[in-house]
């Protein structure tokens, strides 16, 4: 039932905020004292009311009297001059005492629940930054082999979970256990020994809630799995809503979200069971033993003589209270549990392997591209594979030349490129720019001379002026607007209503195919780099304005070294060289022309995109 394991790790983030963790606790002794003391008042109440000599008076006065308060605090009787010495008076005086007791205790009650709830905001906050900078962090192979609704599952529905069990200790557990061990001490200094016959027992009490509590960390941590294909399933049907609409999968798609949703409602009762059963099972056993308890104590008072029956009333009533105070403990066992299945989740994610960053710090800086890039006897294996995807590849493509990789899907052409930016790291061989290991580089001065122009153009959401200066810093508007118009997006952008301020919406929705293209072309412009890499980068742009977006790209590879992934060979037909890649290797280098005389696997792919009309003129001449 305490804090252990991976959920502890999470919640020693509040000892961080000590101000606020200083009050919640002050607050909680706070409403505690006064919890303590309103019942020492209203027992007081009850002895005025069914005792006819006694009045609040009287009964303060005997209390000063004690020697153990005097020896503590002194003689103090001058105190009896403020409390009425009549039976009415006395009453009302208990009552105002009562009042005011139980107004200070709202206000350590309110001090505590507030700071408790603020320190889980900030914890909160604090695991889901650290979850965010992980997964940004996250190598490609570490990334590429689990999906993002696992990682979507551990942001939302782990952190809510971790953040659950940590606001039951700090919201419900700090307050009562301090009221139940209040009331205990209370009860064991009228009587130690009916006291402790009621604590022995608790061990066997704990055993059994432990036991429950093991059984529900399990189901909590399969629950938590099972989330994941439901996330995903969403996913999937959201991104590709149109295609499920145009091929009238509707049916289908609700189907499989039926079937996924299912186990996740089974796994979800089968725990709800367990919880449901854990709490009326310990307090049955926990009044069976009380039970028991009083008919031992019973014997205690009146067979054996060791104390008054008033005491041992006493005695129990404050046992009960503090086992009352206590009660909502079982259910916190199994929320504690539940939370821990997540911590240990989200401790998984928080442990997987990231970029290299840190060694930025002693690596030196790449100096700027200028003679060449060589890929050295690269041999590449993703994780789970036993097959490489490259293997043996060696190529050298001298500085400002424009190389296009060609093959056929599944051939290696992206993993290669993703070695220039260190997406991967070759398992043998090296990567060279102008004859410098890029292991030995830092990763931020290798990234910042490189830009990419993916076929599906990645925009976020945010202004297009927002999107074109992406990843850098202080770019005054004159260099955007210059980048815009050199990427021919000058125009359509200044006609929209808000200009460089539009918002381009989630992915760019609000604009077109080949708008988003163009703004992805003056990003890299804008980055001036010394490598470019397109990836079929005018593959969304309309006829009419394709060459006008060539006519840019031009202007920008005569500064660069720029590698083009190709998919249609008649873009690239005037490359400096053609590297023809098969099954991780390349398999031909040279011109179009060359290529067509010497390499079987170019052939095959200019065959496939020949126009079967054309072919046939071909063959006819």
């Amino acid at each position: 039932m305490l804090i252990t394991g991976k959920l502890l790790q999470f919640g020693r983030l509040a000892l961080t905020y000590r101000k606020e963790v200083i009050g919640a606790i002050a607050g909680a002794l706070l409403e505690t004292a006064c919890a303590a003391g309103g019942i020492g008042t209203l027992l007081w109440l009850f002895h005025q009311v069914f005792s006819e000599n006694a009045t609040a008076h009287s009964l303060l006065g005997a209390k000063l009297a004690s020697p153990g308060l005097q020896s503590w605090i002194g003689d103090r009787t001058d105190l009896l001059n403020y409390v009425p010495e009549g039976r009415f008076g006395g009453f009302a005086f208990l009552i105002a005492m009562i009042a005011v007791i139980a107004m200070f205790g709202a206000i350590g009650r309110f001090c505590h629940a507030y700071l408790s709830g603020l320190i889980l905001m900030r914890v909160t906050r604090d695991i889901r930054e650290w979850i965010f900078d992980r997964f940004i962090q996250l190598d490609m192979n570490t990334a590429l082999s689990s999906g993002s609704a696992d990682r979507l599952s551990r942001v939302l529905r782990d952190v809510m979970s971790v953040r659950e069990g940590l606001s039951r200790v700090l919201d419900k557990a700090v307050r009562q256990v301090l009221q139940g061990a209040v009331l205990l001490i209370w009860a064991i200094a009228l009587d130690w020994r009916l006291a402790l016959m009621f604590l022995v027992p608790l061990p066997l009490l704990a055993l059994m809630i432990h036991r429950v509590g093991r059984r529900v960390r399990t189901l909590s941590r399969t629950t938590l799995q099972m989330a994941v294909p439901m996330v995903a399933s969403i996913q999937r049907v959201l991104r590709a809503l149109k295609v499920v609409k145009v091929h009238h999968a509707e049916t289908q798609e609700r189907e499989h979200f039926r079937q996924v949703n299912e186990q996740l409602y089974r796994e979800q009762l089968r725990l709800q069971l367990v919880r449901a059963f854990s709490s009326p099972m310990a307090e049955l056993m926990a009044v069976w033993l009380l039970l028991a308890l009083m008919l031992g104590s019973a014997w205690y008072v009146y067979v054996r003589g060791g104390a008054q029956p008033a005491e041992m009333v006493m005695v129990v009533g404050l046992l009960g209270a503090a086992a009352g105070a206590m009660r909502p403990l079982t259910d916190l066992n199994n929320a504690l549990q539940g939370a821990e299945a997540a911590a240990e989740r989200i401790d998984e994610m928080l442990q997987l392997p990231v970029e290299d960053f840190a060694g930025d710090v002693t690596r030196p800086e790449l100096p700027r591209h200028a003679e060449s890039v060589v890929f050295e006897s690269i041999r590449f294996t993703y994780p789970n594979r036993d097959e490489p995807v490259l293997e043996d590849v060696s190529l050298s493509v001298p500085y400002g030349s424009l190389c296009a990789i060609v093959g056929t899907n599944g051939a290696g052409k992206t993993t290669l490129i993703g070695l220039l930016p260190r997406l991967f790291t070759p398992d043998a061989g090296r990567v060279l720019i102008d004859g410098h290991d890029l292991r030995d580089y830092s990763l931020a001065s290798i990234r910042r001379q490189m830009a990419v122009i993916t076929q599906e153009t990645v925009l976020f959401e945010g202004t297009i002026a927002s999107n074109i200066v992406y990843g850098l810093a202080d770019v005054p508007l004159e260099r955007i607007i210059d980048a815009a118009q050199r990427a021919h997006a000058h125009e359509f952008i200044t006609a929209l209503p808000d200009g460089y301020d539009t918002q381009v919406g989630e992915d760019g929705a609000r604009l077109s195919g080949g708008q988003r293209q163009r703004i992805a072309i003056a990003r890299a412009v804008l980055r001036e780099p010394s490598i470019l890499i397109l990836d079929e980068a005018t593959s969304e742009i309309d006829a009419e304005s394709e060459s006008r977006i060539i006519d840019a790209l031009e202007q920008i590879t005569q500064r660069c070294t720029t590698f083009v992934i190709a998919h249609r060979l008649s873009t690239i037909v005037h490359a400096d060289m053609i590297v023809v890649m098969d099954a991780g290797r390349i398999v031909g280098l040279g011109d179009h022309e060359s290529l067509l005389d010497t390499c079987e696997a170019y052939r095959n792919l200019s065959h496939a995109q020949t126009p079967r009309r054309a072919r046939r003129e071909v063959a006819h001449d």
